[in-house]
């Protein structure tokens, strides 16, 4: 008899979850609230895969480098999921504003997307699986912004 899985909620995470317990023999049943999958969180900004922007204020540096190891990871999982390439889309472009109250200066925060980039084009070269074109723009206006010395 196969084993009957229940996954509660149709987000991106539940739906891969349920993808790759079915391909392994389960039975899956994906219950959602909504009519449809991946309306929610997963198909805002919230449900972005990133390369660590967000986390400039962590000076241990290990949750911008576990982000960027997941980035570059997602693209060969949902491939092997879904059969669907990630490298055929990019995210749309997006803007940081800093405030000037901000924990992290716009100096700063410049620093640590150049840093970002730059880590996880390391890591692409070395291991492969980019879903993500390295983010030149935001570099360019990361040193842009650091110039004029302003925010981003």
């Amino acid at each position: 008899m196969t084993q009957r899985i229940a996954i509660i909620g149709a987000g991106i995470t539940g739906t891969l979850t349920a993808i790759g317990l079915a391909q392994q023999g389960f039975r899956v049943d994906l219950i959602e609230r909504n009519c449809e999958a991946v309306t929610e969180a997963s198909l805002y900004n919230e449900g972005k895969i990133h390369l660590g922007f967000l986390y400039a204020h962590d000076h241990t540096w290990e949750t911008p480098r576990l982000m960027i190891e997941g980035a570059r990871s997602f693209g060969p999982i949902i491939q092997r999921l879904t059969g669907f390439d990630v490298n055929t889309i990019l995210s749309t472009p997006f803007f940081y504003g800093v405030h000037r109250e901000s924990l992290v200066t716009a100096d700063a925060f410049a620093s640590h997307l150049l840093r970002c980039t730059s880590t996880f084009n390391g890591v692409v070269q070395a291991k492969g699986g980019a879903y993500v074109d390295g983010n030149v723009a935001i570099t360019a206006r990361a040193m842009r912004a650091r110039r004029m010395g302003r925010s981003l």
